[in-house]
């Protein structure tokens, strides 16, 4: 790999866990859902001049952004306002091998080692 490439994977990875300490620095002044419906604000804000939301989908998005996002994020910041921010981290990172588990249990997936 190129060293821009090492310094952007790097960077990525710092930015990312720097936002669970960002985070639990926020829980001692807001609630966890207060903060984190601040978190999304601020997402939608920024990112609303450069995404036209697609307006056939308007029902569809609503359920996936409950669901995906505030459900989830409301849930993860609660627990995360109990743990130390490293702790979180490591915990939140645990979703995927859950979310695998979950899709094979119930879901009936196959799961392999190879990306379509």
């Amino acid at each position: 790999m190129k060293k821009t490439d090492v310094l952007m994977a790097i960077t990525v990875a710092i930015i990312w866990g720097m936002g669970f300490v960002v985070a639990k620095t926020g829980m001692s002044h807001f609630s966890p859902i207060f903060l984190m419906a601040l978190r999304f604000a601020l997402t939608t804000l920024c990112l609303i001049w450069f995404f036209r939301p697609p307006m056939r989908m308007w029902k569809s998005l609503f359920w996936i952004a409950l669901v995906s996002a505030a459900v989830q994020y409301s849930l993860t910041f609660t627990g995360m306002s109990g743990i130390d921010a490293s702790t979180a981290s490591l915990l939140v990172q645990l979703e995927v091998p859950f979310g695998l588990l979950l899709a094979w249990i119930w879901l009936g997936d196959k799961l392999s080692g190879s990306v379509p």
